[in-house]
């Protein structure tokens, strides 16, 4: 694209390159209600709403790096984290969150 400014013989112009970078996104946070008869293990990405990308990062509640399958039978409850960052340093992030049935009765 040519950019040109001015009047008459006095024109000056320059060539501008625009390029669009897609942001990468994370998807939409989701909740997954266990109960005891749940045992298999299961990936928290495929229970992310929406349409995310692939490539992000799993973190736990407190921060640490994990594979992002949950294992009902180890694995505690909670707020897992989806974080992915493009190319042009944009970052997107989504959550899952992990209930026992249990845990939701006093």
């Amino acid at each position: 694209t040519t950019y040109t400014i001015g009047t008459g013989n006095c024109l000056d112009s320059v060539e501008l390159t625009v390029t669009v970078v897609e942001n990468l996104l994370a998807g939409e946070n989701a909740t997954v209600n266990l109960t005891d008869e749940d045992t298999e293990i299961f990936d928290l990405f495929d229970e992310l709403g929406g349409t995310p990308d692939e490539g992000g990062i799993w973190t736990d509640a407190e921060g640490n790096e994990i594979d992002g399958s949950f294992d009902p039978t180890t694995d505690e409850a909670g707020v897992f984290t989806y974080t992915i960052v493009s190319d042009n340093e944009c970052e997107d992030s989504a959550t899952v969150t992990v209930t026992f049935e249990d845990d939701q009765n006093p």
